[in-house]
């Protein structure tokens, strides 16, 4: 192991983030799962499964427009914390009411909104301060570690949600709720300072474009952007198609 990397390991507040990251990408990847079966359950319909995931992806698409500018007027570590509880609040009122037998379909609606609107705050903070606990010549090496964390979490959530939905429909949910607890308790204990802007640097203030105008009038992020719309509208929904598939051929959760 290189200096660099053990120097960065012992760094506390990089591994609160990086463990609290940990936690989100794995109890997201594992929601993905659980929700469309959950709702295919309840209802038997693609149709509303699907509808679920385009009023999240909506939620997402709005709510990060201003997400940006909020998160420069405002405490980025509270901000987290803020965007974790809501997230657990909801998914443990899911895991309650299937339980209980009494949820309803517009409550999940509304829960995609929630969920969705929040994924654009909690995951900017997160980064923003990943940068400001990381030395410069370090931040290589932790945003690759975060890569890392991310891949890794792809890999075991699909199955570990199908697994927990297996054994009862409420457990994905319990699961989730639980991550999302614990990623709040990390950035609870995180002590960062905040982020003033550099000595002689000119006072601009945000508004709500204007990080799409930047990537517009930079060729290579504007096409960049407009592949990875592309990519991510082709893709979103291959993982329900495949969810009902498997389920139409009585595959095993």
């Amino acid at each position: 192991m290189t200096q660099g990397a053990t120097s960065l390991w012992q760094n506390r507040r990089f591994r609160l983030l990086w463990s609290g990251s940990a936690f989100s990408v794995v109890r997201l990847e594992v929601a993905d799962i659980g929700y469309p079966l959950a709702i295919l359950a309840l209802t038997g319909s693609p149709a509303q499964a699907g509808l679920f995931g385009a009023v999240q992806a909506v939620a997402t698409l709005l709510a990060g427009l201003p997400a940006g500018a909020v998160l420069d007027r405002h405490d980025r570590r509270r901000v987290l914390l803020v965007t974790e509880g809501a997230r657990a609040v909801v998914t443990a009122g899911v895991a309650v009411a299937l339980t209980t037998g009494s949820l309803p379909w517009g409550g999940l609606l509304l829960v995609a909104v929630v969920l969705g609107a929040m994924q654009p705050f909690g995951g900017a903070a997160r980064m923003l301060l990943i940068r400001v606990v990381v030395p410069p010549d370090q931040l290589t090496g932790a945003l690759t570690q975060d890569e890392v964390r991310s891949g890794s979490a792809q890999l075991v959530g699909p199955p570990l949600g199908g697994f927990l939905h297996g054994l009862g429909h409420a457990l994905p949910f319990v699961f989730t709720a639980l991550s999302f607890v614990l990623s709040w308790a990390c950035a609870l204990v995180l002590r960062v300072p905040r982020a003033e802007p550099a000595a002689g640097a000119p006072r601009r203030e945000a508004h709500l474009l204007a990080g799409v105008k930047g990537i517009w009038h930079v060729p290579t992020l504007r096409a960049a952007t407009l592949l990875v719309v592309a990519v991510n509208t082709t893709g979103a929904p291959i993982a329900l198609i495949a969810v009902v598939v498997l389920r139409e051929q009585a595959v095993a959760a």
